[in-house]
C-alpha cells in the first residue's frame, strides 16, 4: 500500500510510467479548481519532473496538488485520505457472477 499512495503516474517520452518522487507526496492537495491547483509533470528536455500551475500563484500562494478528479472510494485506496465536500460520485464496481445451473 505505502508504495500505491505515494507514486506518481507520469509520461517520459511517450511512455507512461509511474515514479516515486522524494518530498512530492508530502504536498497539501485540494479539488478546489481556484485555489490552484499544482500538477506534476515530466519535462523530457530538462529530463525531470517539474511543478506546473494551472492558475496564476501570488508570492506566499499555498502550492496544492491534484490527484486529478477521483472519487472518495479511489482516494482512500489509493492515497489513504477523503476529500471533504468532494464532488465527484462514488461508483461502486462489483462483479456478479451466476453458476449456469442456477
Amino acid at each position: 500500500m505505502m508504495i500505491l499512495s505515494r507514486q506518481f503516474e507520469i509520461v517520459i517520452k511517450g511512455k507512461k510510467t509511474n515514479a516515486m518522487v522524494p518530498y512530492a507526496d508530502m504536498a497539501n492537495t485540494t479539488m478546489d479548481k481556484n485555489k490552484g491547483p499544482f500538477y506534476f509533470d515530466y519535462d523530457d528536455n530538462r529530463g525531470g519532473l517539474v511543478v506546473v500551475a494551472t492558475n496564476d500563484v501570488a508570492r506566499g500562494d499555498e502550492v496544492l496538488i491534484s490527484y486529478g478528479e477521483k472519487d472518495n472510494y479511489e482516494l482512500l485506496w489509493q492515497y489513504g485520505f477523503i476529500e471533504i465536500g468532494n464532488f465527484i460520485p462514488i461508483i461502486y464496481r462489483c462483479e456478479v457472477r451466476l453458476d449456469e445451473n442456477d
